[in-house]
């Protein structure tokens, strides 16, 4: 009789008598370990006992077991109950660790047709069209589906279709979407792509401001921050805060600026405006309803308040400065008989009653022109060639998409049109944080680059915009998905956060708006409007500005830049290399370097003994050379 014991897998402490009798057990209920001598199992040691009455046989019977306990191993963490998993989003994603710990890890990145140009055609040829169909009748009128790739890191990353709808499916109409969609990849002859399902709906990123009482206290910092980018500015900018006059509560962002026939028009978003006035007869005292401020009423609102306390800590300080530094000794009250010190305080507190002063003006002050026109309902424009050739090489000849469309034109009054400019109020996030939120006119710190020129949308392109609700945000673009909005289905072009995890919506709103810009050139590439899914979704600057010019009968362009002004959007060389270089090598060290004698190269050498056959002479030239100091 032969005995082998070998441990239980010591990753899988789980692997228990029940667990290992369902292991050995077959889909017919015969037992799998029939052939062999009873298998046992010691709970106590966690060990495994395999008898027979011959050496082969147990061999064999050990290296099937540990085949079938490797196997449980690798499969544990996807072998979750489905009880326990139900209600959650989405599906276990890893072999290793809990799912929540996997799932905090699993970072979002963009689909590039450079480097998936077979799953982007299957995207677009086979999967987009049959989705409307498929969801439908399942999810409801309103949902987004996205594609996009999951994983820790980049490398590893793996396709996957994310699914928001405000209500998730059950278990089985998941598992119905998920069959239909793996059997629209197979017709394709392509790998089954993972859904993940998770609860929300496209959110539209109008700020709408809710109980100061329930805020919580922000950091000081990023307080500061905001109150930079929102504060009055004596040049209108993009990026700015905008509101309309009617309303206290909703804010957005002001995308930029545009010519029709020669003059000079804002464009920004179109729901914040329906937003601004549905709320106008419960929160507003003026029943003008296209008047619009740069910043918006609430962001004047929260400034005051919060320059109100900044006042009064300081006039705090300053008391007690007065007591330490002067004590019970009378003072005359002019600031020239204070201390360096304490006069310095007195004029922050004169610059910030300055301010307040400023703040509380009569919002009509603040007027920077009226909407005009606004956009009515979805476009069809022609997809950027980026998409187009992939899509063309694999036989579909989809040129033409849907667009969801969200803008309003805007008047300029005298002031604006001649102030505003396509350049952001500072150059740099760096800058905007670390600017002096009361003095506005702070030599130290330049706007950003004039922005006179508009691209097409790129998938894997880096791109940055500055809205009111994120300030600065840097992102790439992914491929476009698809979105219903009460059952009309258009596209979307998205923005993954650099950082690759999703954003919520407290992140964002208030960027509604603001126009999303290419990294390298500063150009135009499409205006914001929504999340979902955790990722910013926007429209093609170059389909808005057609739908523009349709509902205007005018062309629609950015302005030029200043003829006085040579834009720094150009990526310029660090070095350059002559063709025909000027000095010998390293002649260049001679103006530091001079030798303290010349060098006697001696007479050329005689190389005619090669060519005769003859034997070279036992020495050459001397060189003489001496060191460089």
């Amino acid at each position: 009789m032969i005995q082998l014991s070998l441990k239980s897998h010591a990753a899988d402490s789980s692997l228990d008598y029940v667990k290992l009798k369902s292991r050995l057990t077959a889909p017919n209920g015969a037992s799998t370990s029939s052939q062999y001598e009873p298998i046992t199992y010691n709970a106590e040691k966690e060990l495994i006992t395999l008898r027979g009455s011959a050496k082969a046989v147990v061999e064999q019977a050990k290296k099937e077991l540990q085949d079938l306990i490797r196997i449980h191993s690798e499969r544990k963490s996807r072998s979750l109950s489905r009880e326990s998993v139900s209600d959650l989003d989405f599906e276990p994603s890893g072999p290793r660790g809990s799912f929540n710990e996997s799932l905090e890890r699993q970072k979002i990145f963009p689909v590039n047709p450079k480097d998936d140009r077979r799953l982007v055609a299957v995207w677009f040829k086979h999967i987009l069209p049959a989705l409307p169909k498929i969801l439908r009748s399942r999810v409801g009128a309103n949902y987004s589906a996205s594609l996009v790739r999951q994983g820790e890191v980049n490398f590893r990353a793996t396709p996957c279709i994310e699914l928001a709808c405000p209500y998730i499916p059950g278990p089985e109409a998941q598992t119905v979407i998920k069959d239909m969609v793996k059997d629209v990849c197979v017709k394709a002859n392509h790998e089954p792509i993972s859904v993940r399902f998770s609860q929300g709906k496209v959110r539209s990123l109008a700020g709408i401001q809710v109980n100061d009482d329930d805020d919580a206290q922000e950091d000081l910092d990023k307080q500061k921050y905001q109150w930079n980018l929102t504060r009055p500015c004596s040049k209108l900018r993009m990026g700015a805060s905008l509101g309309l006059l009617s309303s206290r509560n909703v804010s957005a962002t002001l995308g930029g600026f545009v010519l029709l026939d020669g003059e000079k028009y804002m464009l920004t978003s179109e729901h914040f405006v329906t937003e601004s006035q549905k709320v106008a007869n419960t929160d507003g005292d003026d029943t003008d309803l296209e008047t619009l401020t740069s910043p918006s009423r609430c962001d004047l609102c929260w400034q005051a308040k919060s320059l109100d306390q900044s006042l009064r800590d300081q006039e705090s300080v300053f008391d007690r400065q007065l007591k330490v530094t002067y004590g019970d000794q009378e003072i005359p009250i002019d600031p020239h008989y204070l201390s360096s010190g304490c006069k310095e305080n007195d004029d922050w507190l004169e610059r910030i009653r300055n301010l307040l002063n400023q703040l509380r003006k009569p919002p009509k002050e603040y007027g920077i022109g009226r909407v005009i026109k606004r956009s009515k309902e979805p476009i069809e424009a022609k997809i950027p060639d980026s998409i187009a050739d992939v899509i063309t090489r694999s036989g579909n000849r989809l040129d033409r998409v849907m667009y969801h469309m969200d803008w309003s034109l805007c008047e300029l009054n005298g002031q604006a049109r001649v102030s505003g400019e396509n350049r952001h109020k500072y150059q740099s996030e760096s800058d905007a944080k670390a600017a002096d939120y009361i003095e506005e006119q702070d030599q130290r710190y330049q706007p950003g680059d004039v922005c006179y020129r508009t691209c097409a949308v790129e998938p894997g392109i880096e791109v940055y915009y500055v809205g009111q609700g994120s300030g600065y945000r840097k992102g790439i673009v992914n491929i476009p998905s698809l979105v219903s909005r009460d059952s009309i289905v258009t596209y979307a072009w998205e923005m993954i956060d650099s950082t690759g995890m999703k954003l919520s919506n407290s992140q964002v709103q208030g960027d509604s708006g603001a126009w999303v810009l290419k990294r390298n050139g500063n150009m135009v590439m499409g205006q914001v409007h929504s999340l979902s899914s955790g990722l910013i979704q926007f429209t093609p600057i170059d389909a808005i500005f057609a739908d523009v010019s349709r509902n205007c009968g005018l062309e629609v362009k950015l302005p030029p830049h200043a003829s006085d002004e040579e834009p720094r959007t150009e990526a310029q060389p660090l070095c350059s290399i002559s063709q025909t270089p000027h000095l010998r090598p390293l002649d260049f060290l001679a103006p530091i370097y001079t030798p303290k004698a010349a060098v006697d190269w001696g007479p050329p050498p005689d190389f005619s003994f090669l060519e005769n056959g003859e034997a070279g002479p036992s020495y050459w030239n001397t060189f003489r050379y001496e060191s460089l100091p």
